[in-house]
């Protein structure tokens, strides 16, 4: 357990990730009565021995009281740093790491996971089995389906369907769904979380097996060589997100899996993993990726068994309580969407687009965008960027295009030009005025398309939050009613969901509901 910071013991959290990475190499080297050059340091955490960045972040610990000494006459480690001592071993496979045998009953009671059904809390414990940031609310979504008083065999679309929110609600209420996502991790999320046809026997007997192999390998494994189970991912962005033990626990129990021939439970698997592999990391997001090698997380196998487990439990209920929809999801853009479905053929359509808020979301799945091999190098994470809505500046590309759709809306080429008024004295940053045109543009093209999809008479709900980029509203919500209008839906209008506040700034945002019907 890290202790509280006070007087006498250094903070933290006041501590970038570079400089406690240094940290941790002195102290290694300290532990292992050796002393490291600056170069051995530069190259154990890739970079350059020459980098001011580098150089700069070894004077800022000397200032900081975090290290004393220098790389000529040696260094040494103030007693008021000792307690990091234990926390670093730990994740450097310094310390002998005792393996908890994870059991599983096939026979667990309803009691184990509920004390009696509820339904509002099965939600909520599936969607958290599987988390992802700027999830929309649950509640809304059943209130919704719910009010639209559908048929028996209705069909429930949602174009951005992130981690399956609206697909889990539409079966559990026994519709069935479909969604689409240009991310490939988040639609086999969705269809992981989805799948409750499963044969859980089957899963318990192969968590048996994973656990028995597992117990038996990380003790023999002692020089697995975690890059032949990680793709390509550049050493430097791995060590940001992993400590070393992690590492090895991934790789061990990723070439276990890999070995499982059912697709359903071999997917099952590799979902937990990936998860646990992310939940035990070094990151915080906030909404971006920071990183934090000295944060105490969970231990990664235990994460992983309790992933299992919950999901089991989650499965025994559904199964036992529900007649439940089926979803099928597509790793597309919404834009390309009736290349897959037919015209008239969504009864109802509901969603939480992303918002203008510069927000990269392959960033906040990085980790396991790799770990499960659907990307390979930075030119995969490119192509799979190149597909999402142009919500953030870092997703914009050379051949981008979709602003030549929303030419005409003055509204939208007004926003554009005061951002750019507003940047005109600055020659670095990212291009926020294109940005704009390129975000509702391809809203444009979603709305177009799922017009297409719905039948007559059908809602398509949005929840949609206004924002500010350097100073200038953006009314997001109004101008997807002016598009949706100049689109030929036959009803819109906007209502009232909450207010947000940014920490950055005192305007006041609505989220809102568009709600448009065909």
């Amino acid at each position: 357990m890290i202790p509280k910071s006070n007087e006498n013991k250094l903070r933290i959290s006041s501590l970038s990730y570079l400089q406690s990475k240094i940290i941790e190499e002195i102290y290694l080297s300290l532990d292992n009565e050796e002393q490291i050059s600056k170069k051995e340091i530069a190259n154990k955490i890739h970079y350059n021995e020459e980098s001011k960045i580098f150089d700069n972040a070894i004077n800022t610990l000397v200032k900081k009281g975090a290290i004393q000494g220098n790389f000529k006459n040696g260094f040494v480690i103030p007693k008021k740093l000792n307690y990091l001592l234990d926390i670093i071993k730990t994740k450097n496979l310094k310390k002998k790491t005792k393996y908890n045998n994870l059991t599983v009953s096939a026979k667990l009671k309803q009691s184990e996971f509920f004390e009696e059904f509820d339904f509002n809390k099965l939600i909520n414990e599936i969607d958290k089995w599987y988390s992802y940031i700027e999830e929309f609310s649950s509640d809304l979504i059943l209130e919704k389906i719910k009010s639209e008083k559908l048929k028996k065999n209705s069909i429930i679309f949602d174009p951005f369907i992130g981690s399956g929110t609206t697909a889990i609600i539409s079966n559990l209420v026994g519709y069935d769904a479909l969604g689409f996502d240009s991310n490939p991790l988040m639609t086999m999320v969705s269809k992981v979380k989805t799948n409750w046809t499963i044969k859980i026997k089957k899963i318990e007997d192969e968590f048996k097996t994973i656990n028995k192999k597992f117990l038996r390998e990380i003790k023999n494994n002692k020089k697995i060589e975690f890059k032949n189970y990680f793709s390509n991912m550049p050493d430097k962005e791995i060590d940001q997100w992993l400590s070393l033990k992690n590492k090895k626990e991934i790789a061990t129990l990723k070439k276990i899996i890999n070995n499982i021939n059912d697709q359903d439970i071999r997917e099952f698997f590799l979902i937990c993993m990936a998860k646990s592999a992310f939940d035990t990391s070094y990151v915080a997001l906030c909404p971006g990726t920071t990183f934090y090698p000295f944060r105490e997380k969970k231990e990664f196998w235990n994460e992983f068994g309790s992933k299992v487990l919950n999901k089991i439990k989650q499965l025994n209920l559904i199964n036992k309580n529900l007649n439940f929809g089926t979803s099928k999801f597509y790793n597309d853009n919404c834009i390309n969407v009736s290349k897959y479905l037919k015209n008239n053929s969504v009864d109802f359509a509901i969603t939480s687009p992303p918002y203008p808020n510069d927000l990269e979301y392959t960033r906040q799945t990085r980790l396991e965008l790799y770990l499960l091999d659907f990307v390979k190098s930075m030119e995969d994470v490119a192509k799979i960027k190149k597909k999402m809505v142009k919500s953030s500046t870092k997703l914009i590309f050379k051949e981008s295009n979709s602003s030549k759709f929303v030419d005409e809306f003055s509204s939208i080429d007004n926003i554009s030009k005061k951002i750019a008024m507003k940047l005109k004295d600055k020659s670095w940053g990212w291009d926020y005025p294109r940005m704009v045109k390129e975000y509702f543009g391809d809203m444009y093209l979603c709305l177009r398309e799922t017009k297409k999809i719905l039948k007559k008479d059908a809602k398509f709900i949005l929840v949609c939050g206004d924002q500010t980029i350097q100073g200038v509203f953006i009314p997001v919500c109004d101008i997807l009613l002016e598009i949706a209008k100049k689109l030929g839906y036959s009803e819109i209008k906007k209502e009232k969901y909450r207010v947000r506040r940014s920490t950055g700034h005192n305007i006041p945002l609505p989220e809102d509901l568009v709600i448009l019907k065909k």
